[in-house]
């Protein structure tokens, strides 16, 4: 063992060190030898020098490099963000279990971006459900999910938890679900912009460590351009949802829905829904498969595309997964549905991650919003690298992407992340139970 040593050290051959390697021979023999074979004379036998040589005594560096060094005061945009898909599912998107489980095994993987598809409860009752919708997989209670990532949310590191929400309830739902944010979280959640770092142009995202225990919420958020009350703006072929300003204080209330007023429809045989911050320019909604379960008939058929007739009791448009999505670029994988109208109670929760349409890179660079980001699907990720890696580079240097699996991937199988991170896109969703 003396000789070992030595050899790791050859640059000491004096006297003193030659004492120095026969002590630490000695006490290296003592810790890893069996108590009934400690024995100076024969040295450590073969199990026993194994255990020594897989210890943190023979590492080549020094065991306190192994913590994070890395310097965690940059802009958020500038780290890469580990992203869960569907983060509920425990197999198949469309026949696996949702489990409330997948949520703490996530989170103690490290990972820092989980999602949660939350709808209206199947009973009717006004608790949300989170499950993937239109699928026959069994909802799990949404605010027993939430408990257990308030649990989990910061066990293995402080840095900031993102809740990424696919969000189908009506009004009243989301006032409730953001209530139970509110008071299940606390002061963990950001509920308004940091006085250093505000939601404004040319400003920066803050750090990681500026936002170390803190819980961000990506949710749709109402413009600020809109106003709370019905406008016609000449447009008479949509609803709109007047907003109670106290949103937030009613949900404990006896009645929290909005006022909803309608408008009449003009006769067409495809429905139609526009963006509040949108041109008057009507644009029709395009899904990358079928989600309606009404016709049966229609579905077993399942076409790759099909128009989306929207129920005139709630206001819906397709947000996040098709974000990259316009008229001159429809959406072409089946991951592409429509989500409910944001209300001003989840509105005033989302900041630094506000998902918005993906129109250009020049577009982005114009307003400089850091606070802003575009989701893709890994196919129209993929075709943006090919014709503008440079300018997509640029993009993320400045605020967040996320790349989600493409509809197709019904086994809950994932795409190589490699390509988006060579461009700088921090969130890549994968399917963690399949990893």
């Amino acid at each position: 063992m003396k000789v070992f040593l030595k050899k790791q050290n050859e640059t000491l051959n004096d006297t003193t060190a030659m004492d120095l390697y026969e002590i630490k021979a000695n006490d290296v023999i003592k810790k890893y030898s069996e108590h009934d074979e400690y024995d100076r004379e024969k040295g450590m036998s073969n199990e026993s020098f194994l255990r020594y040589l897989l210890s943190f005594d023979n590492l080549i560096i020094d065991p306190k490099k192994l913590d994070l060094c890395m310097n965690m005061d940059k802009p958020l945009a500038h780290y890469f963000i580990s992203s869960s898909h569907n983060t509920y599912l425990t197999g198949y998107q469309w026949t696996g279990r949702s489990s409330i489980e997948m949520y703490r095994q996530v989170l103690l993987t490290g990972c820092r971006c989980i999602e949660l598809d939350v709808l209206d409860s199947e009973k009717k009752s006004d608790e949300p459900e989170i499950k993937h919708k239109n699928t026959p997989v069994k909802p799990v209670l949404f605010i027993e999910v939430i408990v257990a990532i308030k649990e989990y949310a910061f066990k293995v590191t402080p840095y900031p938890l993102v809740l990424s929400i696919e969000n189908h309830c009506s009004a009243k739902t989301q006032t409730k679900m953001a209530q139970y944010f509110v008071d299940v979280f606390g002061k963990s959640l950001i509920t308004e912009p940091l006085k250093t770092h505000p939601c404004s142009e040319k400003y920066p995202l803050p750090s990681p460590n500026d936002l170390k225990y803190k819980i961000l919420i990506k949710n749709k958020k109402i413009s600020t351009n809109s106003t709370s009350s019905v406008n016609n703006n000449n447009n008479n072929n949509h609803q709109i949802i007047n907003q109670k300003p106290d949103a937030i204080s009613a949900a404990t209330g006896s009645d929290t829905s909005s006022d909803i007023s309608t408008f009449s429809s003009t006769s067409t045989d495809i429905s139609r829904t526009k963006r509040l911050d949108e041109s008057k320019t009507q644009k029709q909604v395009i899904v990358g498969n079928i989600f309606s379960l009404e016709n049966q008939q229609l579905l077993n058929a399942s076409p790759r595309h099909c128009f989306l007739n929207h129920n005139p009791d709630e206001l819906e448009e397709c947000t996040d997964v098709n974000e990259n999505s316009s008229s001159e670029n429809p959406p072409s994988d089946g991951d592409t549905i429509c989500e409910s109208k944001a209300t001003k109670a989840m509105s005033d929760l989302v900041h630094y991650l506000v998902p918005v349409p993906f129109k250009t890179f020049a577009k982005a660079e114009q307003l400089s919003k850091s606070f802003e980001m575009s989701s893709f699907s890994e196919d129209r990720a993929l075709s943006l690298i090919r014709e503008q890696a440079k300018e997509f580079v640029a993009y993320n240097q400045r605020q967040i992407s996320r790349i989600y699996p493409r509809g197709t991937r019904l086994e809950s199988s994932n795409y190589n992340p490699y390509m988006y991170w060579l461009v700088g896109c921090q969130m890549c969703a994968l399917n963690y139970q399949t990893l």
